[in-house]
């Protein structure tokens, strides 16, 4: 059985690139043992739209009508307040991952205002989540700080634009990469992971005697 690859993405939740990124590696991602835990970008300068990627978009179905939201950074929260209903970090990251593709899917098929507490309440409801607990979590920023530490992470690393991973914490890539590519990157992580723990095992029995 192969390692599990954990991969981390940032999006910003709004641009043709991320959203298209998001289901590129979802595709990718569709059949192998991988992990998908999303954060927080928001871009310091607006995103230009990218007439490819909204192009190949409708190759997933769907048609971009609406434009990039600037300010997402209540969107960005409601990513973790969906998170939060997760009982296993599993079940978490897809919850966040799912609500990611959701706000896309809102502000760019359907041309919704991402930045909008009421427009955000809406889709929290069509979520299955708890109105009053989103709406009082909005209200005194309970996910702001995680929200701004995904930003900053992303500074650390130098991240310029989205969507933007990194898989098993060894390979990155920057931009919509096709699913091809991202499912190439997944099979040699997840192929690097499994050397690794292969080779620990080894040397554990050879000092040790350690079989595991």
């Amino acid at each position: 059985m192969s390692s599990r690859v954990v991969v981390h993405v940032w999006t910003t939740l709004s641009s043709p690139q991320s959203l298209l990124g998001l289901l590129n590696l979802r595709e990718a991602a569709a059949g192998k043992n991988v992990a998908i835990e999303h954060h927080a970008f928001i871009p310091k300068t607006p995103d230009e739209t990218d007439p490819e990627a909204i192009k190949a978009l409708e190759d997933h179905g769907v048609t971009v009508s609406g434009a990039p939201v600037d300010d997402t950074g209540h969107a960005q929260e409601m990513v973790y307040a969906a998170k939060e209903q997760g009982s296993t970090p599993e079940e978490a990251a897809e919850l966040g991952l799912a609500m990611a593709e959701r706000l896309h899917r809102a502000a760019l098929e359907d041309g919704k205002d991402i930045s909008a507490t009421d427009v955000l309440i809406t889709i929290a409801q069509e979520a299955g989540l708890d109105l009053e607990n989103v709406r009082a979590g909005l209200d005194e920023g309970r996910w702001t700080k995680l929200v701004e530490n995904d930003c900053k992470d992303g500074e650390r690393i130098r991240m310029e634009k989205a969507p933007f991973l990194i898989a098993a914490g060894m390979f990155l890539l920057e931009g919509p990469q096709d699913a091809q590519a991202m499912s190439s990157v997944l099979k040699r992580a997840g192929a690097e992971l499994t050397d690794r723990v292969k080779a620990a095992a080894e040397e554990a029995q050879e000092l040790f005697g350690y079989q595991g």
